[in-house]
């Protein structure tokens, strides 16, 4: 480095150098600290040299090299870099702003990039304004959307339709003296045409009065099987009786019979001439 260290421009192109190698993503923690060390021997020649544009050149880019690698380790690996610090600022090498940001790695990292900001703001500046721009954009895209959105909702109606009013109510059951029980009223679908058909005329094994049930139907549909279309038919009048689960008991265990022994091993058997496959099909 002192060999190539020929003027500032090169001193600031090595010092330059070393600070991507240190500050990459990529590069890991053994690879900082060698060249951190290897800064440091750098440091201690350009003082006893006299090597002040080196120095100089060290002194812009050690605030990124130290703080970037401080700060991506744990607590462990950051003590072996704070030694290099206190012997930096024991010898002298850099003045006391510079040393205040190795300090605080987190508000020295910060102010650096802000310098870089301030130093290249004729590249900056178009790229932040492009960037807020489209940003702008971007907002007034989405205000217009939720205009257009609160328009439709407001010229949709505020809610679903009410829903509509409860069927009336079936006439109370009336009697009148010496004229004997009435009968309720059968509350099942309106006479008139049902799924196209036409209205059945009166049933003669139905003497309550005319059938509203389609011609045509199958047997589930006969007034015994509707429910709750027919409330003349009783619920006791089902002859159903359900298990008792007390009462369930599994099978005792039984040996395999000799007929499905043979069953199972004819199947799993290879095919031959006298039973090819699928022979049984």
């Amino acid at each position: 480095m002192f060999n190539n260290a020929k003027g500032p421009q090169h001193c600031e192109l090595m010092a330059s150098h070393l600070r991507n190698r240190i500050t990459v993503d990529s590069a890991h923690f053994e690879l900082r600290l060698h060249l951190i060390y290897l800064t440091n021997d750098v440091l201690h020649h350009c003082q006893r040299k006299q090597q002040k544009d080196l120095l100089a050149a060290l002194q812009k880019v050690v605030v990124p090299i130290y703080c970037t690698s401080f700060l991506a380790v744990e607590e462990e690996k950051q003590q072996k870099i704070t030694r290099l610090l206190q012997l930096w600022e024991k010898n002298g090498y850099f003045d006391e702003e510079t040393i205040q940001q190795l300090q605080n790695p987190a508000l020295g990292i910060g102010q650096y990039q802000a310098s870089l900001i301030t130093e290249y703001a004729a590249v900056v500046q178009p790229i932040q304004l492009a960037f807020q721009q489209q940003i702008q954009a971007l907002k007034n895209q989405h205000e217009k959307f939720v205009t257009s959105l609160k328009q439709q909702q407001q010229a949709c109606p505020a809610g679903p339709p009410a829903p509509p009013a409860e069927a009336e109510k079936a006439p109370a059951i009336t009697t009148q003296p010496g004229a004997g029980d009435v009968k309720p009223p059968v509350i099942g679908p309106p006479p008139g045409d049902f799924d196209g058909a036409p209205t059945r005329s009166q049933d003669p094994k139905n003497s309550s009065g005319p059938s509203d049930m389609p011609p045509n139907k199958p047997a589930w549909f006969e007034p015994q099987h509707v429910g709750p279309w027919n409330p003349n038919q009783p619920l006791e009048d089902c002859d159903y009786k359900p298990l008792d689960p007390k009462d369930i008991r599994l099978p005792p265990p039984m040996p395999p019979s000799d007929r499905l022994l043979a069953a199972v091993e004819a199947f799993y058997s290879p095919p031959s001439h006298d039973r090819p496959r699928n022979s049984g099909h």
